[in-house]
């Protein structure tokens, strides 16, 4: 009986369809048909929840001389402020920390 099913709901590469629309003129509805519309809800919401997160995300532009917060990783203070001296990508810049280092 599942191979029945399995073979009428194929399509054929000789016409294009599946042997159970050539003989009753409709697809066959089998339990894939009904796996399809949860993941594409489940897709839709996870589109949607993305969308929602980055709402009113915005890409960040800095110029040169502009006074920026610089993440310490040695020890000390995590956030020191910094001036940007010099751009070298629109995502990499090079600072100087207000107490002189590069």
């Amino acid at each position: 009986a599942r191979f029945m099913l399995s073979y009428n709901s194929t399509k054929h590469c000789a016409t294009g369809v599946t042997p159970a629309e050539l003989h009753i003129g409709r697809k066959l509805f089998t339990s894939f048909d009904r796996l399809v519309p949860r993941a594409k809800y489940r897709y839709n919401n996870s589109m949607l929840a993305a969308k929602k997160a980055y709402k009113g995300g915005r890409v960040k532009h800095f110029e040169f001389g502009d006074n920026v917060m610089c993440r310490n990783y040695a020890s000390g203070a995590k956030w020191i402020r910094s001036t940007i001296i010099q751009i070298l990508s629109s995502v990499t810049y090079v600072v100087q920390m207000i107490r002189g280092e590069i």
